[in-house]
């Protein structure tokens, strides 16, 4: 196992704390928690080490014996080790990692995270502003379909009301054309039935006045039946 395993494996472990002291993964939340500068960083992984992954290093420990005696000594003697560690890994040619390069980009990864939840959240809330203007617009839609529903219902009471009326006018016209009707027919009855003499004056004002009744009833019947 290399140190940059070792690192690998502690940032991981770092990250499932922090996941689970929040109760679920929330990126976020981690790079909210990391955001940190190096030096505390630093003093975060030798925490992390310190007490969770002490057993990692006994690999690169000379003998079993010594380290299982430094795995249960204290903080101090864990940080010793891991000097001790870092002394051997340098001796045997592999390179250290650059820890703080490799944190800040770890930092620099979580913050595009970060930025691309931004990014999204943004989106969301102008497709949600977008949507209540929708939804704003159609609720004014159906407030003016209610207002004339509510006119229209007006209208087709005043009609309803018309359309009685004009009934009761329409019986009424009946009738008056059949008066008109039967009132001609009676007059043109009783002129048939006169003889007006040349001479007579009273027999030629009334054939004057049944005549002239005669023409009103024509007319009144004419104005009863519109062409």
């Amino acid at each position: 196992m290399t140190l940059q395993d070792i690192l690998d494996d502690i940032v991981f472990q770092h990250e499932k704390e922090l996941q689970r002291i929040n109760y679920k993964p929330n990126t976020l939340n981690i790079s909210l928690s990391v955001n940190m500068d190096p030096a505390q960083l630093h003093i975060e992984i030798t925490e992390r080490v310190n007490t969770d992954l002490a057993s990692l290093l006994e690999n690169f420990w000379p003998n079993t014996e010594t380290s299982t005696s430094r795995s249960q000594v204290g903080t101090s003697e864990n940080v010793g080790a891991l000097d001790i560690q870092r002394a051997v890994i340098e001796e045997r040619g592999v390179p250290e990692v650059n820890q703080v390069d490799y944190l800040q980009n770890r930092i620099a990864s979580l913050e595009n995270d970060l930025m691309t939840q931004r990014i999204d959240l943004e989106r969301i809330t102008a497709q949600n502003e977008t949507l209540q203007a929708d939804l704003q617009t159609e609720r004014d839609r159906n407030h003016r379909i209610f207002q004339d529903n509510i006119r229209l219902q007006e209208y087709l009471t005043l009609m309803t009301t018309n359309m009685k009326s004009y009934e009761v006018i329409t019986r009424q016209h009946e009738k008056l054309c059949k008066f008109i009707e039967t009132f001609e027919s009676r007059i043109q009855k009783d002129f048939a039935k006169l003889h007006i003499g040349n001479n007579n004056t009273e027999d030629i004002k009334i054939g004057n006045f049944i005549n002239s009744v005669i023409l009103d009833a024509v007319k009144m019947n004419q104005l009863a039946h519109p062409e």
